[in-house]
């Protein structure tokens, strides 16, 4: 994601790390569900065969 921003924001730091903020329950969500259910033995949707 942090890539994303990147060329979006030119050379300004401020601006890519508030993008890399606003944007990280998109991002966040996601891996804290599928590290949730790999934590207590269940396996998630996307790794089963």
């Amino acid at each position: 994601m942090g890539l994303l921003a990147l060329p979006l924001c030119g050379a300004r730091a401020d601006w890519w790390l508030l993008l890399l903020w606003w944007f990280k329950p998109l991002y966040e969500a996601p891996m804290i569900w599928w590290i949730s259910r790999a934590l207590f033995g269940e396996r998630p949707l996307l790794t089963r065969a």
